[in-house]
């Protein structure tokens, strides 16, 4: 992570907003027991930020959901903090920071461990498409209909490179009906 900063720095002229994402070479993330793909899940949650910022990131795919970046002094003068939900705050400051039509944008890639367990369970995943829906008005079916469209484009190729269409799609409308259960039970008296 040393580098990903080193290398902000080395690019921060002062002359226009910065932001610089570490990428993960491996999406190292904790899968077992977990009733959805995550990866897949971050795939989607990382296509808000894109269509709320501005697309042509798109091709980049951004690590936003490491959660980590740097920003210089420019870029942290427009950041807006007016829609900052608890579970949301960091797709949020990213969505704030893409906006700016002068943004710099830098990624370096980084080395990770493998993560055998996590602090992230479904429910605050679940909670997090429920804030992105309350602030953006966006449904999730929304943005996975969007990526059904091309998912090779939208979606990362670590998860569904060697899947069919068909088999991404399943996986989405999987993550979809696990959501729409798991609201459900929420509703349900205890």
């Amino acid at each position: 992570m040393i580098n990903a900063f080193h290398h902000h720095i080395g690019a921060n002229h002062g002359d226009r907003p910065l932001v610089t994402f570490p990428k993960r070479r491996r999406r190292s993330l904790d899968a077992e027991n977990y009733p959805i793909n995550r990866w897949a899940m971050e795939d989607i949650e990382n296509l808000y930020v894109y269509f709320l910022s501005n697309i042509r990131f798109l091709d980049m795919k951004l690590d936003i959901q490491s959660g980590l970046f740097f920003t210089n002094h420019l870029a942290n003068m427009t950041v807006d903090f007016n829609k900052v939900g608890k579970w949301v705050g960091t797709l949020h400051l990213a969505i704030s920071l893409l906006r700016q039509p002068n943004i710099q944008v830098e990624q370096v890639p980084v080395e990770t461990n493998v993560q055998h367990d996590s602090t992230i369970s479904f429910g605050v995943q679940c909670a997090k498409i429920d804030e992105l829906y309350d602030y953006y008005l966006i449904p999730m079916e929304n943005i996975i209909r969007i990526a059904l469209d091309n998912p090779r484009k939208y979606l990362m190729s670590d998860w569904c490179a060697a899947l069919t269409v068909e088999e991404i799609q399943q996986v989405l409308e999987g993550i979809y009906r696990a959501y729409l259960d798991y609201k459900k039970s929420q509703r349900l008296p205890r």
